[in-house]
């Protein structure tokens, strides 16, 4: 019934149950805070009916459901931050529109499907996206790509994995292309465990990738013990042990990402 509210924090308390849909008639609100609580159940709807709405937070909840579309129809929302829910479905096509939007989090829910084509989701770093179900951002990743080979040095300096990081799906077919489908041509080195080949990606950056052998059934190597190696490799420092960057589980292939140098590629295969 606050009709003249305009700013609304409520962070950092222990509040639990849904979120108001009366809180769409507090039609001057321009800054609404709901973050770092035990709120649940869906977003309503109703809050899309704030016009005013320039800072909508609604981060470390439990809310589950779909992003209302009209979160996407506000005219003057310029940060949302929904991260750390339970949040499925796509993003709304609604955000298509959203010109005023500046800043945008999505990380850790369950979202999935296309990033919405604006410069708000454009220029968000990985960290916005990271840790959903399936987001598509094929877009994005080619332009911080051609963002990279602008800056001195090329890209050679970046972490190519940061922007893969998006779509699991490119990377597989990125590394099946670069190698003809691990042809032998392609092959630096054979070792006990599997094959180390020579992989050169479309951002011109160079990788080894390990891809480790079949068991003799036709199934790549147990699942349990394949991550087992790979935690095992994120924790070990020395000087004989290569950096990985990556690792792929793919029905047909478990591969692990590292990088390229020839005079320790017998390294690489032990």
């Amino acid at each position: 019934m606050l009709s003249h509210m305009i700013d609304l924090n409520l962070a950092s308390n222990n509040l639990n149950g849904l979120i108001p849909k009366q809180l769409g008639e507090c039609s001057e609100l321009l800054f609404l805070d709901l973050s770092k609580n035990k709120l649940d159940g869906g977003i309503p709807f109703d809050i899309g009916s704030l016009h005013s709405l320039q800072n909508l937070d609604l981060s470390w909840n439990m809310l589950t459901g779909e992003i209302p579309q009209q979160l996407g129809g506000m005219p003057r929302l310029e940060t949302l931050n929904l991260s750390h829910n339970n949040l499925s479905g796509s993003i709304p096509t609604t955000f298509d529109d959203s010109l005023s939007l500046t800043s945008v989090d999505i990380s850790y829910n369950e979202l999935e499907g296309p990033i919405p084509n604006i410069k708000a989701f454009h220029e968000a770093p990985y960290k916005a996206f990271q840790n959903n179900k399936g987001l598509c951002a094929t877009h994005i990743c080619r332009q911080r790509v051609s963002k990279t080979k602008n800056k001195p040095g090329g890209i050679q300096n970046d972490d190519i994995f940061a922007i893969w990081s998006y779509d699991g799906k490119i990377v597989y077919e990125n590394i099946i292309e670069a190698t003809e489908d691990f042809n032998s041509k392609y092959c630096i080195g054979v070792g006990g465990h599997g094959s180390v080949y020579k992989a050169e990606l479309p951002t011109s950056q160079v990788v080894a990738v390990k891809k480790l052998h079949p068991l003799p059934n036709g199934e790549t190597s147990n699942q349990k013990t394949f991550l087992s190696e790979i935690h095992a490799l994120t924790e070990i420092r020395h000087c004989n042990v290569v950096k990985l960057y990556s690792f792929c589980s793919h029905p047909q292939h478990s591969l692990w990402f590292m990088n390229t140098w020839k005079e320790e590629a017998d390294t690489v295969t032990k």
